[in-house]
């Protein structure tokens, strides 16, 4: 079974590739051209607005969850970097007990279990979480974009298409063209309320801090099979000066057992 670190991990980077409930065959409104139009330009907009704000960061972030066999857990969570190349994660249970350390850079992945004094490592371009038997094809890099706002950086150059209408005024777009399938509802204002990447799979709902900028307060997901995460940002930092390289790296102490995560559809078992 993995245990408090990777299932954390596992559920920070569950915040994107997400689909809903189970089909339900409800007829759909068509959206009026002028109102579709609007809702998606202002997601683009608001998305570029976002893009632009590069630099260090430093976020942090509570979380509670629940899987298929667990009654329910809590963790807190810091991430940080100067840009989407390199993020550090720590994550921290109880009293800021330290229980996970995570980097993420564009070709490796280190989880570091203190309490295990063990580490995985993953080299290559694929997905590493599907190493874990998450079927979600994103990377750390996609969860601080979607915390901050930046939700084209994660679906890629995509475009709205059949837009129909959706609760309160809101309107629902099939993504096309861009790196991740799935439909997005957007209200008038074309902030990104919901993500569904397909029927039956995982469903994901956004809140909003409602500052100015408007940014992502609370992200929860849930996934028809069992399982319930709900992620919420309690702080934003932009630090004036950018982190060193001490500040990033993530040294395995000595004595520390390191296995290699296995590669997605690899018949190796999951890490204990």
């Amino acid at each position: 079974m993995i245990r408090l670190p990777v299932r954390a991990l596992c559920c920070f980077a569950a915040l994107l590739v997400l689909g809903g409930c189970a089909p339900q065959h409800i007829a759909l409104t068509p959206a009026s051209p002028d109102t579709a139009a609007s809702a998606w330009a202002a997601f683009a907009d608001y998305c570029a607005d976002q893009a632009g704000q590069t630099g260090p960061y430093l976020l942090q972030c509570g979380l509670r969850y629940t899987g298929t066999e667990d009654d329910g857990n809590r963790a807190k969570a810091v991430f940080w970097g100067n840009n989407d190349r390199l993020i550090r994660l720590d994550i921290m249970a109880g009293i800021g007990m330290l229980v996970g350390r995570v980097l993420q850079s564009e070709a490796d992945l280190v989880i570091h279990s203190p309490r295990e004094n063990k580490a995985w490592t993953y080299h290559g371009r694929g997905k590493a979480l599907l190493s874990f038997g998450v079927p979600i094809p994103l990377t750390l890099q996609d969860v601080v974009a979607v915390m901050q706002g930046r939700y084209l950086d994660v679906f890629g150059p995509a475009g709205g298409v059949d837009p129909y209408e959706a609760e309160q005024g809101a309107v629902s777009f099939r993504l096309e063209g861009g790196r991740l399938p799935g439909t997005v509802t957007l209200d008038p204002d074309g902030l990104l309320t919901r993500w569904q990447e397909a029927p039956g799979a995982w469903s994901m709902r956004i809140e909003y801090d409602r500052g100015l900028p408007c940014l992502p307060r609370e992200i929860a997901i849930d996934h028809p099979g069992g399982g319930r995460a709900v992620l919420t940002v309690t702080s934003r930092q932009r630090p004036a000066a950018p982190f060193s390289e001490e500040q990033l790296r993530l040294e395995l102490p000595p004595g520390t057992a390191i296995e290699a995560m296995r590669r997605a559809g690899s018949p190796q078992t999951e890490p204990e």
